[in-house]
């Protein structure tokens, strides 16, 4: 039987395949990995998020709440 975050990333998948990622299902998805403790994940979805909507503040407090170190700070922005 899939985990939680087994299921998550496969609606994730889905709704890439759908093309209907938008930065706040992102963020909602990136939400639900961090509360699964997968926070390379979580961040990853938060930056794909902040690349879309760079004025989304809950979830860049989200993003930075990741950061424990330099290292973990590892936001691209879009070109």
């Amino acid at each position: 039987k899939n985990t939680v975050y087994e299921r998550t990333i496969i609606f994730y998948n889905t709704l890439m395949e759908k093309n209907y990622s938008n930065p706040f299902t992102n963020f909602t998805l990136g939400y639900l990995c961090k509360l699964m403790n997968k926070n390379q994940d979580a961040r990853r979805l938060f930056c794909k998020s902040l690349n879309s909507f760079p004025y989304f503040w809950e979830c860049w407090i989200e993003y930075f709440s990741l950061i424990k170190e330099k290292k973990s700070f590892d936001f691209q922005f879009a070109d």
